[in-house]
């Protein structure tokens, strides 16, 4: 699998290539966003870890550039500790992120989560039609239409909202989304499903903190509304 790497610390940088060659993946590596976008552009990467403090454009502006015409998993690497940071990321289409430092054995384990979900949709999405509430949502081909009208979302975005609407009218944990979706086995990252649910209200059509089809079950998770 082919990875962009863009991280302007050459030390981390060189050690997280190593790793990740050592997986067997081919890595291209991009020390400034201008060049990353240059990059993402001419090796059509399986997935990019993204760090946001860039010379020549933020990682903000790559995500927001990669994702104008592309649904190339990203994940983040922020040294960020608040969650507004990671809040962004995740507006802008980012599908995860790892927070400095992280261990080797994590990161790992988020790639070989990512390539995974992202690697079998395609050839595994089952060949049917869900329907729930006014929305019609085509697993084969990743579409969601409500009544006539089309709504564009990310790959990870209809994975979720397919997710809940597959489990209409029953709450769904914070550790079972992020098990299902994410393919983290065993972790709760309540702040990174958050991030995605507002985007997913946003484009259905609900507010942020009601959700016109997804509702919260503080401290639980989410149900989606029949």
């Amino acid at each position: 699998m082919a990875i962009l790497l863009v991280e302007d610390d050459q030390d981390l940088t060189d050690v997280l290539a190593y790793l990740l060659r050592r997986e067997g993946h081919e890595v291209h590596i991009a020390y400034d966003g201008a060049t990353a976008v240059k990059m993402w552009r001419e090796t059509d990467p399986q997935l990019i870890l993204l760090d946001i403090d860039l010379p020549r454009m933020n990682g903000w502006e790559v995500c927001e550039r990669v994702r104008e015409g592309s649904g190339t998993p990203i994940v983040m690497l922020t040294g960020a500790d608040g969650d507004e940071s990671i809040v962004k990321g995740l507006e802008l289409g980012a599908d995860d992120y790892l927070t400095k430092p992280f261990s080797p054995k994590q990161l790992l384990a988020r790639v070989r989560a990512v390539l995974r979900r992202t690697g079998s949709n395609g050839a595994q999405a089952p060949d049917q039609l869900l329907s729930v509430s006014d929305l019609t949502l085509d697993a084969k081909w990743r579409r969601v239409r409500r009544r006539e009208e089309e709504i564009s979302l990310t790959k990870l975005e209809f994975q979720l909202l397919h997710e809940l609407a597959l489990h209409a009218g029953q709450v769904l944990t914070y550790r079972y989304i992020t098990d299902r979706v994410w393919g983290y086995q065993g972790h709760d990252d309540a702040g990174l499903i958050k991030g995605h649910i507002r985007n997913l209200r946003s484009k259905l059509g609900g507010a942020p903190d009601g959700g016109l089809y997804i509702e919260t079950v503080h401290g639980t998770g989410y149900i989606f509304r029949t």
